[in-house]
């Protein structure tokens, strides 16, 4: 279902889409989709709170199977690679239980949009997330909205729609053209270790290095974001 697909961004910080919900099928939902200038507006607002005081901001590289992840340090002056969330697997799909365990005798598998927004909503708890910046694949040339652009934005709606309950911090998107190739670039020639420190063989370390690589997409678009719209304001 693409929710976001005709939506503008807001510079109110909320735009209200109407989605059905198992509680309330006609619920009104406020999904935050800013404006770049107004989710940096946003994200000071909340670090002048006490409680907010330490909030960051996560950026995402979103994919067909897979979206990479990464962080901006408390500073907001340099991000860093974070995670990378793969699609599920058809043979490893979850199934529902019902309260106390009891199988509910049907196979629920969890779909991509809310296994995104299940492991996002985590990550804001854990690291003090004020907001996501979320890769936006211009065309190279022109820079138009692409076709990807509508995909990304309907994913997000997706994801919002799947974590009704748990994910609420606000979402800009961010030029990501050529992030893939610096990426690449960023990582070619580059030893890839495993966890302990150790060299890994060549498979295994081409397919550590493919993980990694959306995570430094991720990255890339990250610290372009901070560059732009929020750097010149702690400087």
């Amino acid at each position: 279902m693409g929710l976001l697909l005709t939506l503008q961004p807001s510079d109110d910080h909320s735009v209200p889409i109407t989605m059905p919900y198992p509680s309330s099928p006609h619920s009104t939902r406020l999904v935050k989709f800013l404006r770049p200038e107004s989710l940096g507006a946003y994200l000071r607002h909340v670090r002048s709170t006490s409680a907010g005081a330490s909030a960051v901001l996560l950026g995402l590289d979103v994919g067909g199977s897979k979206v990479g992840v990464s962080i901006a340090d408390k500073t907001l002056t340099l991000a860093q690679p974070l995670a990378r969330i793969d699609r599920p697997a058809r043979r490893s799909l979850l199934f529902g239980q019902a309260p106390g365990g009891a199988d509910r005798g049907r196979r629920q598998p969890e779909t991509f949009p809310a296994l995104c927004g299940r492991v996002l909503s985590g990550l804001t708890k854990e690291h003090g997330v004020a907001g996501l910046v979320v890769g936006y694949p211009l065309t190279l040339w022109e820079g138009k909205p692409s076709l990807r652009c509508r995909e990304v934005l309907a994913f997000m709606g997706a994801v919002y729609k799947e974590s009704w309950e748990e994910l609420s911090v606000p979402f800009a998107v961010w030029d990501e053209r050529m992030t893939t190739q610096m990426a690449r670039e960023a990582l070619r020639g580059e030893e890839v270790e495993d966890g302990g420190g150790f060299r890994r063989g060549k498979r295994k370390g081409e397919r550590r290095r493919q993980a990694l690589e959306d995570q430094v997409a991720a990255t890339i678009i990250l610290q372009s974001y901070l560059e732009r719209h929020i750097k010149p304001d702690i400087a």
